[in-house]
C-alpha cells in the first residue's frame, strides 16, 4: 500500500510513471481491494498500449523494408533495360545536366561515366568540340524540358505531372 502523505519520487524514467500512477490510484481508491483491482487494470492497460506501440513499430519497419526492396528491384530492372539498348541514351535534368548514361554510349565512345555525369550534355566530350552541335543540343534540350517534341529527345510525364528528368536519345546514323 502506498503512503499518501509521503510520496517519494524516484527519478528513474522507468519507475517514475509507475510511482505517480500508483499514487494517483491510491488517492481515488482508499480501500485496499479496490486499489489492487485498479492497479491490475492499469497494468493491463499499459501492457496493451505497449504491445500496440511495439506492433506498430515492427509493422512499420517491415513495411519500410518491403518498400526499399521493391525500389531496389525496380532500379535493377530499369538499369537492365536502360543498359541493354543499342541507342546512345542519357537521362538529364531539365537544365541539361547528365544524371545517367547507358553503357552502350560509354562503351562505344570509350568515355568514362565520371567525365559526363554532372556535366551539361552539350559540354560532354562527345560534343564539346562541335559548336554547331552544342547549339542544336542546347536548343533541343530546352524544348524537351518544356514538353515540346524534338527529333532528338523526349521528356517523361507521369500522372499528368512533369518529371524532374528528361530521357534523351541520341540518334546516330551510319551511312550504308
Amino acid at each position: 500500500m502506498i503512503n499518501k502523505e509521503k510520496c517519494e519520487l524516484v527519478i528513474s524514467d522507468d519507475i517514475l510513471w509507475i510511482s505517480c500512477s500508483d499514487f494517483l490510484l491510491a488517492t481515488f481508491a482508499p480501500i485496499a481491494e479496490a486499489l489492487t483491482e485498479l492497479q491490475t487494470l492499469k497494468g493491463w492497460f499499459f501492457l496493451s498500449c505497449t504491445s500496440l506501440l511495439l506492433y506498430g513499430l515492427i509493422s512499420r519497419g517491415i513495411q519500410r523494408k518491403q518498400v526499399e526492396e521493391a525500389l531496389r528491384e525496380n532500379e535493377r530492372r530499369f538499369k537492365a533495360v536502360f543498359n541493354q539498348q543499342f541507342q546512345f541514351m542519357a537521362i538529364l535534368k531539365p537544365d541539361g545536366t547528365v544524371i545517367e548514361v547507358n553503357d552502350t554510349c560509354l562503351r562505344v565512345t570509350s568515355v568514362s561515366a565520371e567525365r559526363v555525369l554532372g556535366v551539361r550534355f552539350w559540354e560532354t566530350p562527345w560534343f564539346n568540340q562541335i559548336p554547331l552541335m552544342q547549339e542544336r543540343l542546347q536548343q533541343s534540350i530546352a524544348e524537351v524540358a518544356i514538353g515540346s517534341s524534338s527529333p532528338w529527345g523526349r521528356s517523361r510525364v507521369f500522372d499528368g505531372r512533369r518529371d524532374d528528368a528528361i530521357c534523351y536519345l541520341c540518334h546516330y546514323r551510319t551511312q550504308g
